[in-house]
């Protein structure tokens, strides 16, 4: 029997890839949805497969999506400390 690797499996992974360099929080709540999705469609789709592909993607949208989040902290705390001592 011939196993299918899924499509939203590897759109998981590219995407979680392509969010560190484009669209850093979009593209990591892409690849999260994505790999889920792979995850949970491949138990009703016995030919299908998908190796390390969709937990792979899922790992780089977490890292992306809390590394967006914190850069995005730091930068308007950052923002609103040299406001205070500017003036």
């Amino acid at each position: 029997m011939r196993q299918e690797v899924s499509g939203k499996a590897v759109a998981s992974l590219a995407l979680g890839v392509i969010s560190f360099f484009a669209l850093p929080f979009i593209g990591g709540v892409l690849a999260l949805i994505l790999g889920w999705m792979a995850k949970t469609g491949i138990r009703g789709h016995p030919a299908a497969r998908v190796e390390g592909s969709a937990p792979a993607g899922i790992i780089l949208a977490v890292f992306n999506v809390l590394g967006s989040r914190l850069m995005f902290f730091l930068f308007f705390t950052a923002t609103a400390v040299t406001v205070n001592v500017g003036g």
